[in-house]
């Protein structure tokens, strides 16, 4: 299997993130260190918030995003989003093996459509944080990833449309209305998308927004604020 291009992630069935043990197989994209960056720095913000923080983690994939930040936050619960009824659940089964099923929930719902008014597992005062690594390779560049990622990890955890950033506009429209007025959108960004991403997320109504760079000096996360009301 190895040599036909499996990851050996896939063929023991599992990763390390965050010093964690994940569960991962074909339906799930394999977590990486570049995604350890946006996890540190969303429990960073996290911390400086008094009391029990909501999250809400868009294409939980595996988990491993939310359930790291519940797991270091004990006062933190997380929602975990995904279409993918195959990918939530791996992420259950995540959740169940570091016992955390007291703060998290799995929805199977495409962003696109989730409508805030409506849904009753949007908290009635709006989430602390949604954070999210999603799809953003471009189209035309699928085909240039290694085969051991184009062959064997889910192509739609990968494939971010034309010009890669299908699911920054779509999760940013959204996010107002799924967050308290100060509250955090997060998102892991592709080598040269930061300030593509930071133009969006300010034409959507978020302020203050950062940037944090990687262990090779990229720029990996995009970091901004809700704006408050007046």
């Amino acid at each position: 299997r190895r040599l036909s291009g499996t990851p050996v992630q896939y063929i023991i069935g599992r990763t390390e993130f965050m010093s964690l043990e994940f569960v991962v197989n074909k339906d799930v994209l394999i977590p990486r260190a570049d995604t350890e960056i946006l996890v540190e720095a969303v429990i960073s913000k996290l911390k400086a918030i008094k009391g029990p923080t909501k999250v809400l983690d868009v294409g939980a994939g595996s988990g491993c995003i939310g359930l790291s930040i519940a797991n270091e936050l004990a006062d933190a619960s997380v929602a975990e989003l995904d279409f993918s009824e195959k990918a939530l659940k791996v992420a259950m089964l995540n959740c169940e093996r570091l016992s955390l099923k007291k703060r998290a929930e799995f929805i199977c719902r495409d962003i696109a459509e989730v409508d805030a008014e409506t849904e009753d597992w949007i908290p009635s005062d709006g989430f602390d944080c949604v954070v999210s690594n999603p799809p953003y390779i471009r189209t035309d560049d699928m085909l240039d990833l290694p085969k051991e990622i184009f062959e064997h990890e889910p192509i739609s955890a990968l494939d971010g449309g034309e010009d890669g950033l299908r699911f920054y506009r779509i999760i940013t429209e959204k996010a107002p209305k799924l967050l308290k007025d100060g509250g955090i959108l997060a998102y892991e960004v592709g080598y040269d998308q930061a300030e593509s991403v930071a133009e969006i997320m300010r034409g959507g109504g978020f302020d203050d927004i950062e940037t944090v760079k990687d262990l090779a000096g990229i720029d990996r996360v995009v970091i901004g604020f809700k704006s408050k009301k007046d």
